[in-house]
């Protein structure tokens, strides 16, 4: 799911439905739009190292999954850093 998510994340345009609706975000269409090709990725990554990492039977496996949910607290820190240099 990370993977179809993120594979059509770069392609969001501005809007107030779809996409990391944060109010930094919402406020400048250039944050929107760095923040989600970098969103993109970061998904894209993470889902394949979630897949790979369903096939390990161990502590391991379930830690490299929790910790790839965090890719969107990854993302809201880059928007942090792109929206207040701008302002």
């Amino acid at each position: 799911m990370f993977i179809l998510i993120g594979n059509f994340m770069g392609q969001f345009r501005h809007n107030y439905f779809v996409g990391i609706k944060t109010p930094w975000t919402l406020a400048d269409e250039d944050v929107w739009q760095k923040t989600h090709r970098l969103g993109a990725r970061v998904w894209v990554i993470g889902g394949i190292v979630c897949f790979i990492a369903s096939f390990i039977n161990s502590i391991w496996g379930s830690s490299i999954i929790f910790s790839c949910s965090y890719s969107y607290g990854f993302d809201a820190g880059y928007l942090f850093l792109c929206f207040f240099p701008a302002k």
